[in-house]
């Protein structure tokens, strides 16, 4: 028997070629890249006695604050009647996590005040069940990230990039500062890979998973513009919006008929209040930790150009947003459509920070993944992902006592770490340049339709003259 093998034009096989050169040369940048890095920063890690690395994820001033952001919810999602503060918004089913979790632990410790809330980082118990959360979630989403990069022919590669993903800065930052953001994380990336699923079980799962994802964090919500553009597009929606609020609605209620019944409007009103919170503009000034649009304004160079700084940021918070979603709607490209979905959440003042950033990272894996569409101007998106992703070792931190001083003789707060620093700029350039590739990718298409028409026209007169000719 003969077996026949479509047989692509040479041209056609020249340049896909020349794309996978392109991707190899790139990978195998961002591992030097990558590598170099994380070797620096444990260097570095010993010579100050792992101070560098506190200093990098929680600055030079806040030492004690390992695993807090877990510890701290605990305590305040297991006090009653959580849902009548309009101060923070409450996701339900964070609130059955950290319940669940308070139930584990001594009462001293779950509700203990103030003075006390550094009293589970003591705790052995405490701290032996997040150990075993935060390695059944980084095995999880190793397992995920390889499966996803999995079509790429050196499995050594593959198991390196999976290494940079799970070790990245962003993920590091999640498990340090005990972040459940790892975990809306984990339920996204299984609906970003598997709603395209032949398997119809997988594809459902999907859907189930970005419910829990919301339910978690609510921003993630945001993901479900991707079906959008997909066959059956209606009725996976539907379903998806029903599991989501079904998830949201049913922990929420509980909590308020249990706790507090006479003032389900009340829990309702407090809830939207403090949704709308996450979108109001500070005026606290320069802060690394956040990602936002809005924290460029206070830089020490554009703040000087500005007087109305907290209108100039609302200004751009709004336009940026705006601008994401309508360039999301005209984007072909997949990994591009996904990185202005979660820019969307990522740029909102009252989410924003390090640990949230770890959502560029099924991003950066769509566009690793792009090897049909490689071109050399990739280089610099791959050098943004590589500089975000690496632990950049704090190479000033025996500095950073001088370097505090000159800080603050300037008017801006000191950053220790490089990491923050470059992740906060470096982000919104990003967006910059897929702005500006976008437009060019609409500016193409435009002309090459004006093109097509001009030519379909000419070509019918063309047929009509022919006509003419003959009738006369």
């Amino acid at each position: 028997m003969s077996s026949t093998k479509t047989k692509l034009p040479h041209r056609a096989l020249s340049r896909q070629k020349i794309q996978e050169e392109q991707q190899d040369k790139m990978l195998f940048a961002f591992i030097m890249f990558f590598m170099f890095n994380l070797i620096a920063s444990i260097g570095i890690a010993i010579m100050s006695r792992g101070e560098s690395v506190t200093a990098s994820i929680f600055g030079i001033s806040n030492g004690k604050e390992h695993f807090m952001h877990m510890f701290d919810n605990i305590r305040e999602y297991n006090q009653a009647k959580i849902y009548s503060y309009a101060s923070k918004i409450y996701p339900p089913l964070a609130t059955v996590f950290y319940r669940l979790y308070g139930l584990l632990l001594n009462n001293e410790l779950v509700y203990a005040d103030e003075s006390g809330r550094y009293l589970m980082q003591k705790d052995q118990r405490a701290m032996m069940i997040y150990i075993f959360f935060a390695s059944v979630v980084i095995i999880l989403l190793t397992r995920l990230f390889e499966r996803q990069i999995k079509h790429i022919k050196s499995r050594t590669v593959v198991k390196l990039i999976t290494f940079s993903i799970v070790v990245s800065f962003p993920i590091l930052h999640c498990i340090c500062t005990g972040n459940i953001a790892i975990l809306a994380l984990l339920f996204s990336l299984c609906f970003i890979i598997y709603r395209k699923s032949e398997n119809a079980k997988l594809r459902e799962l999907s859907y189930l998973s970005l419910a829990v994802a919301v339910g978690l964090q609510i921003y993630p919500i945001v993901f479900i513009l991707l079906l959008i553009s997909e066959d059956r597009a209606k009725f996976k929606f539907s379903r998806t919006i029903i599991y989501c609020i079904v998830i949201l609605l049913v922990p929420f209620l509980l909590f308020v008929l249990f706790e507090n019944p006479n003032n389900v409007g009340i829990a309702i009103k407090n809830s939207l209040i403090a949704f709308l919170n996450l979108f109001k503009v500070g005026s606290k000034g320069l802060n690394f930790d956040s990602i936002s649009i809005t924290n460029i304004v206070y830089m020490p160079i554009v703040r000087r150009l500005i007087n109305q700084k907290m209108f100039m940021a609302s200004v751009a918070l709004f336009s940026s947003e705006f601008l994401a979603i309508v360039l999301f709607f005209l984007s072909k490209s997949h990994w591009r459509k996904v990185f202005l979905l979660t820019y969307l959440f990522i740029n909102i003042p009252g989410i924003s920070n390090q640990s949230i950033l770890s959502f560029i990272l099924p991003v950066f894996v769509l566009f690793a993944c792009d090897v049909k569409n490689r071109e050399k101007s990739d280089w610099i998106f791959f050098i943004l992902f590589a500089t975000i992703l690496s632990p950049i070792p704090v190479w000033w931190y025996f500095y950073a006592d001088k370097l505090t001083v000159w800080a603050n003789h300037n008017g801006f707060p000191f950053e220790a770490s490089i990491n923050k620093v470059c992740g906060s700029l470096l982000f919104q350039l990003m967006f910059i340049l897929v702005v500006i590739v976008e437009i060019v990718a609409i500016v193409y298409r435009c002309k090459k339709a004006a093109q097509n028409t001009y030519y379909e026209i000419s070509y019918i007169n063309d047929i009509d003259n022919m006509q003419n000719e003959v009738t006369v």
